[in-house]
């Protein structure tokens, strides 16, 4: 996580001064780095920490919401859209996939709520975007209540 906390680093500082270029292609770097730690969680099968989990599912998503900031930076609101829906389904998945470990499963059901509002405020900012309802499809991530309430 060390390499993709400098990607971040140096990706702010490029969007702070005006480096908006540099920014994305350090920001997508980045990102294709959290995704390797997210796999690396995934590949470990039960051996992944929750903080190695939380870390790598959290770096996927500040990346995301990142790539949205940018591209609102430049007008790109459509593409701002794509990366925050990306996050939140990103999440999803990962809650939803009963073969990762626990504690990857965790760690996205901990970040769903901060990718799903920031998901929200884009829509009701600047419309456009369908954010799923918390009953869409099946909730595979709970589990299963023997009473009704």
């Amino acid at each position: 996580m060390d390499e993709w906390k400098k990607l971040i680093c140096r990706g702010n500082r490029s969007y702070e001064n005006g480096r908006l270029e540099d920014a994305r292609l350090l920001y997508r770097a980045a990102l294709d780095q959290a995704e390797r730690s997210l796999a690396r969680c995934g590949d470990r099968g039960g051996l992944c920490t929750y903080a190695d989990a939380l870390a790598a599912v959290a770096a996927v998503v500040v990346t995301e919401h990142n790539l949205a900031d940018l591209c609102l930076r430049c007008d790109q609101v459509e593409d701002a859209g794509a990366h925050l829906l990306a996050a939140h389904e990103r999440v999803t998945r990962i809650m939803d996939d009963r073969t990762l470990p626990w504690t990857l499963r965790a760690a996205a059901m901990r970040n769903c709520g901060q990718a799903r509002l920031a998901m929200l405020s884009f829509a009701s900012e600047h419309g456009g975007l369908h954010a799923p309802s918390p009953i869409d499809g099946r909730i595979t991530h709970l589990p299963a209540s023997p009473l009704l309430h």
